[in-house]
């Protein structure tokens, strides 16, 4: 496994990138239908994920409350050695940061959940 050395801005800044960058790789590599990939890949997340990309999606004041809160709750984690909680919480962050940019990329924060019944 490898660790990098960087800061917690810098990991989040990484993932957010990466969501920005996700129609770039797929349009390079000739892959068609990266919206449809996309959403499922997103049905497929943990519930807790999809609410929250939801409530945030669009509204970066509230996306910079809820990281802040995150965080917070991570190093609480991190203290009380609660690693399930940990993980879920960086899972958390990491996804909320790249669905962001990827929002911001395709200038839509609506095309995860257009059409569909169970929009969580």
């Amino acid at each position: 496994m490898h660790f990098a050395e960087r800061s917690f801005r810098a990991w989040l800044d990484a993932a957010y990138t990466y969501g920005r960058k996700r129609r770039n790789l797929h349009a390079r590599s000739n892959q068609k239908g990266l919206l449809p990939k996309v959403r499922q890949e997103f049905q497929d997340r943990h519930t807790l994920i999809r609410l929250l990309v939801r409530v945030c999606r669009g509204r970066p004041r509230i996306s910079q409350i809820v990281i802040s809160a995150l965080k917070l709750t991570a190093d609480a984690a991190t203290l009380l050695r609660a690693n399930n909680v940990e993980r879920g919480v960086y899972s958390a962050l990491f996804n909320l940061q790249y669905y962001n940019g990827l929002f911001d990329e395709l200038d839509d924060v609506h095309f995860l959940f257009k059409g569909l019944e169970n929009p969580i």
